[in-house]
């Protein structure tokens, strides 16, 4: 039940705006994302450091600027050690959910 509610919950926030950037930096979403995005026509792209940003800036600029997208990165783009992350951007202007998942599902109804 947690990947239907959690699959609902980004295409509502898809609605709002074409990139959301979901900041999982202990990788808890990854089996969400996994099973929910596979074979949806959502593009997701994974962020894990400074390269993957980079190539996945330019990708979504080149071929999904507009496009739906969900960024997964496994970097929270609030903290610079030595760079500026290009999804900062994208957190900023678009749609971010950085919830841990345990506070993610203490907001789920009770009993489905």
């Amino acid at each position: 039940m947690l990947d239907k509610w959690f699959e609902k919950d980004i295409k509502n926030l898809l609605d709002i705006s074409d990139k959301i950037v979901l900041i999982d930096v202990d990788k808890n979403y990854e089996f969400l994302g996994d099973k929910i995005f596979q074979d949806s026509c959502i593009e997701v792209f994974i962020v894990e450091d400074y390269l993957s940003d980079l190539k996945t800036k330019c990708k979504i600029e080149k071929e999904y600027r507009d496009e739906k997208v969900l960024i997964h990165s496994y970097l929270d783009p609030a903290v610079t050690d030595r760079h500026q992350y290009m999804i900062q951007e994208y957190a900023t202007a678009g749609v971010k959910f950085s919830r841990p998942l345990h506070r993610y599902i203490a907001t789920l109804p009770v009993g489905g």
